[in-house]
């Protein structure tokens, strides 16, 4: 079976590294004692995987992955029960995964996947994140909105981007879907901000920090902040509970 979940990640665990909590996962699912399902070859690993990467400094409230579980024949005695079948229920996995977790890392929703549903990357529409930009000098609420109506007004968005083949000037405007202010305050704002996210790539709301700044005439520093992912089928996706 196939476990679709979503994991939360506080500010206690931002810097750990996205490999490190594919670890961390996969420790906790041993210890729970969790039917985990192996690739085949000379080098088995957990069929785990995330529908997309979270950049290490961030955190987020639904970083959701699929977790294959094996599912075993019952005995002729039927001694077999349906846990040791693979048979969990989303409640059963939540308890016995959060309870072998770090502080920082939780999850909070899971439920079966359907037959037939594909795979998390390939559903993948966009992601909502809150975007906190920290400047070096004070910025009103008219001065934040006007900039952003600049922003948006603009065909091309062009930022520098660290690649693997070093920094390279890159056009975000196609991937920044919108963007809006929260709130404006002494020590800089508050965005929300939605981006096109695929298999293909897609945008990192730091990046729009970088073109706001000269916009503002000042520089800074940003946190950020995934609310959410957003696919393209409905599915039974559990909502976010706030956080305690």
């Amino acid at each position: 079976m196939r476990m679709i979940a979503a994991l939360r990640k506080e500010s206690a665990a931002a810097f750990t590294s996205h490999l490190d909590i594919q670890r961390l996962l996969q420790r906790a699912f041993r210890r729970a004692g969790l039917p985990l399902r192996y690739s085949s070859g000379f080098n088995p690993h957990p069929l785990l995987s995330f529908a997309t990467a979270l950049a290490t400094g961030h955190t987020s409230d639904g970083e959701w992955f699929e977790a294959e579980l094996e599912t075993q024949p019952p005995s002729p005695r039927g001694e077999v029960g349906a846990a040791d079948r693979g048979e969990l229920s989303p409640e059963e996995f939540l308890a016995r995964t959060n309870a072998q977790l770090p502080e920082g890392l939780s999850i909070w929703g899971a439920f079966a996947a359907p037959e037939g549903m594909p795979s998390l990357t390939k559903l993948l529409l966009s992601a909502k994140y809150v975007l906190r930009l920290h400047t070096d000098v004070s910025v009103t609420q008219a001065q934040a909105e006007n900039a952003l109506a600049k922003l948006l007004a603009q065909e091309e968005v062009l930022v520098s981007k660290k690649t693997k083949e070093g920094q390279k000037t890159v056009d975000i405007r196609p991937a920044l879907l919108d963007v809006s202010l929260l709130h404006a305050d002494e020590e800089g704002l508050t965005l929300s901000v939605t981006g096109a996210l695929t298999a293909s790539g897609g945008l990192r709301a730091e990046l729009v920090a970088q073109a706001l700044l000269p916009i503002l005439g000042c520089s800074g520093w940003t946190q950020v902040h995934r609310n959410s992912l957003v696919f393209t089928a409905p599915g039974p996706w559990p909502l976010a509970p706030s956080p305690s």
